[in-house]
């Protein structure tokens, strides 16, 4: 009895060990208040973040639309070629048409057909003309080429002897080259020397009131020029000029020829048939501004 007695026990302790290792055990879920407060904060962060990065792309893309869209608003040629364009960089190169007045000064000595002085004539007046041009802009430096030309009321005259002697000079040209300098490109200032060949016509005569005749001899001299300048573009095509020019067109003997012909000519000495002139004026400069040039995007 007692052994069999045994003998059950152990079979059910046997059999109660299968059951319990057969049997597999739940895991436990413990949920506390903090964890649903830090799962809360969790995800309101990862929403606050995709909110910040959708605005700024949408901002950004609307900056960019907005300047784009003023970009093709004020470049024609940006909108017809779909290309960014390089800003406008005015300068100094192409054709120029120019118109001055100033006044100009001189004097010339005279003397009789023996070398004997006979006085001199200090001359003075305004001068109008225009001119037509071209420059080259190289970097600071700029080339240029420019014939002018216009009329002029300089004149002067004295008396010696009881006569009169008088100069007049009607008109004054040249043609000439330039050389220039500006600070850069872009710049509205430029200064600038001159020289070349230059032109005047004169007109002297002389009053001998004792026999009543008129003596009058005119030419025109060649000479040279040269002169400096200084120019202020206050407008992309527009500049306003300050010029200094001197004309030399030397020496020599002139026959001043009578009105009556039985009145031999006289034929006198002059010297230093000079001018100085100050001018102001303005240039008008077709073009006045250089842009790199893109091919159309295709």
């Amino acid at each position: 009895m007692f052994a069999q007695g045994i003998t059950q026990r152990v079979v059910l302790q046997s059999q109660q060990t299968k059951m319990f290792t057969h049997r597999p055990r739940k895991p436990r879920l413990i949920v506390t208040v903090g964890d649903i407060v830090e799962e809360q904060k969790t995800g309101a962060t990862m929403i606050r973040k995709h909110v910040i990065r959708a605005s700024l792309l949408r901002a950004t893309l609307m900056v960019g639309a907005i300047a784009w869209g003023s970009a093709i608003a004020t470049d024609p040629a940006m909108a017809r070629n779909g290309v960014a364009a390089q800003p406008v960089v005015p300068d100094w190169s192409g054709v120029y048409f120019g118109a001055y007045v100033g006044g100009g000064f001189g004097g010339n000595p005279w003397n009789d057909p023996d070398g004997v002085g006979l006085g001199r004539t200090s001359l003075s007046g305004a001068i109008f003309s225009v001119a037509v041009g071209y420059n080259w802009q190289i970097g600071n430096v700029v080339l240029g080429i420019e014939g002018s030309g216009g009329l002029s009321t300089i004149s002067g005259d004295f008396t010696a002897r009881n006569w009169n002697f008088a100069t007049r000079i009607p008109g004054v040209e040249s043609a000439v080259g330039r050389v220039g300098f500006t600070p850069g490109p872009g710049a509205n200032t430029l200064l600038y020397v001159k020289g070349g060949a230059a032109w005047a016509q004169y007109k002297d005569t002389s009053v001998w009131p004792e026999i009543g005749t008129n003596f009058e001899s005119k030419r025109t001299l060649g000479g040279w020029t040269a002169g400096a300048g200084y120019a202020y573009r206050f407008a992309p095509n527009m500049a306003i000029t300050f010029e200094y020019n001197h004309y030399n067109f030397g020496s020599g003997r002139v026959d001043l020829i009578p009105d009556k012909p039985d009145v031999r000519p006289f034929n006198v000495g002059i010297s230093n048939w000079q001018i100085n002139s100050f001018s102001v004026g303005f240039n008008y400069q077709l073009g006045g501004a250089s842009a790199a040039q893109f091919p159309p995007m295709r």
